[in-house]
């Protein structure tokens, strides 16, 4: 099974499009403020995911909850257990984005500790770049590559929205016209379908490029189209009814879950907007 058939399938079980992200940050001067900071937010962590994972169509750690004490420590381990044996699924935010070598290094160690999918920077290129990746999801259930295609902050336009040729013409010669030339992301998602990407990111703040992302997806054959993952909805200041309207399948929710008084009504609030929008595109 393909990460991405992995997904739907929870997010049929569970009736949700919703991926938490735990992005919590831990605080303090010194390595014991540091360690109580990290078993208060653990902990917390445990308790929401125990409190609304019937509502979740999977998890997302960035690399918030890595750095402080690694993947191996046992508050750590504890959590992605849980999350492994009720059959969760599990995005590790990397935004990998090194030579091929090095990939391959960063993905082992992100997969040995129990990840499902892992986010990576597509504009590095396939060979001895994305491929070392790819080499070791195959063969392994439910293992897969999300690729970064637009990001959900302000000033994401920068890069991922700059003009580009279409096509991988290095040719000096070749004349380049404005008709010839693309947003940077087309090009991503155009290579996340031809090298079957399980889902491309593109931030719930910007639902034009979300559009026509989607726009280019429907072009495509079935089963060449990555799942559209959108975050940013809530403390970015992105909605999920107009990220949902627009085309993204799922939705990355961190902070306005989180950090809300009551993380079961919060949900419960974004499944009415997703249904909403589901339902005006057509698909309930």
């Amino acid at each position: 099974m393909t990460f991405k058939n992995y997904l739907l399938g929870r997010a049929k079980k569970t009736e949700s499009r919703i991926i938490l992200a735990l992005d919590s940050i831990i605080s303090g001067k010194t390595e014991q403020e540091r360690e109580n900071s990290y078993k208060i937010t653990m902990s917390r962590a445990m308790e929401i995911i125990q409190s609304i994972e019937d509502y979740l169509a999977g998890i997302k750690f960035n690399r918030h909850l890595v750095l402080p004490f690694g993947l191996f420590n046992p508050l750590f381990t504890d959590i992605v257990s849980y999350i492994k044996k009720n059959n969760i699924p599990l995005i590790m935010d990397a935004k990998i984005n090194d030579i091929g070598a090095t990939n391959y290094v960063i993905a082992q160690y992100y997969f040995e500790a129990g990840f499902d999918a892992l986010i990576c920077n597509p504009i590095i290129g396939w060979k001895d770049g994305l491929e070392q990746i790819h080499a070791q999801t195959i063969g392994h259930q439910n293992r897969g590559l999300i690729f970064l295609t637009y990001l959900s902050h302000a000033d994401a336009s920068f890069g991922y929205g700059r003009l580009v040729r279409a096509n991988n013409d290095s040719d000096p010669e070749r004349k380049t016209t404005r008709e010839s030339l693309v947003p940077l992301y087309e090009v991503l998602a155009q290579f996340g379908m031809e090298k079957q990407a399980d889902g491309l990111i593109v931030g719930a703040t910007h639902p034009h490029v979300i559009k026509r992302i989607r726009n280019l997806l429907n072009n495509s054959t079935k089963n060449q189209q990555p799942l559209i993952i959108s975050p940013g909805v809530g403390a970015q200041g992105g909605s999920a009814y107009d990220a949902i309207l627009s085309g993204a399948d799922f939705l990355i929710v961190g902070r306005k879950i989180m950090r809300a008084t009551s993380p079961v009504g919060e949900v419960q609030r974004l499944q009415v907007d997703i249904a909403d929008a589901l339902e005006e595109r057509g698909l309930l």
